[in-house]
């Protein structure tokens, strides 16, 4: 009986050893497997912007403090828009604020370095010592964004500005330095 156990169990496991490879056999070429790469985080159409800088008047020769807010919306990489209102501080002789809608034509050369140029038209109030005037207000502006974090750009910028007042038209330049959160 030792030689038929011996035998049964030498023919149970080839029996067993066949069901295997067959098994595998049935399985065919395996597929690679491949894996999708991490979503890449691509900023929203919207953006708030803050700026601050120094202002210029032009005829009283005087240089003042100047800052803005805004939000705005991206239409392509060409082109974007904002709303924002800007302040810019004592001149000696005169402060401003104006709330101006504006127009930017991007010009992307690289990934990260995007100059600009645009154009706004809005509402300005200027106080002067002899008293508060407002007016029709138009801005030009030319500047380079520096892409700082996919949701983060450094905006560095000059705007012309002039508000029609009574008397001499209220007329400024600017240097600014700024900040767009895109969202």
């Amino acid at each position: 009986m030792n030689k038929f156990a011996l035998l049964t169990s030498i023919a149970a496991a080839a029996v067993m050893a066949s069901v295997g490879m067959a098994s595998a056999a049935d399985l065919g070429p395996q597929p690679e497997v491949s894996y999708a790469p991490a979503p890449v985080y691509t900023p929203g159409n919207w953006y708030f912007r803050g700026d601050a800088g120094v202002g210029f008047a032009d005829g009283s020769g005087g240089e003042a403090f100047t800052a803005g807010l805004g939000v705005g919306y991206r239409f392509s990489e060409l082109f974007r828009s904002d709303l924002t209102v800007d302040w810019t501080g004592d001149y000696g002789s005169a402060d401003a604020w104006a709330l101006m809608a504006n127009g930017y034509v991007d010009f992307a050369f690289g990934s990260w370095l995007k100059p600009y140029i645009g154009a706004g038209i809005g509402w300005g109030d200027v106080d002067q010592p002899g008293g508060s005037d407002d007016g029709l207000a138009l801005a030009g502006h030319a500047g380079l964004t520096f892409d700082l974090a996919p949701q983060t750009e450094l905006d560095l910028s000059y705007r012309y500005r002039t508000i029609s007042v009574s008397g001499p038209d209220f007329d400024d330049h600017a240097f600014r330095a700024g900040l767009r959160y895109n969202f």
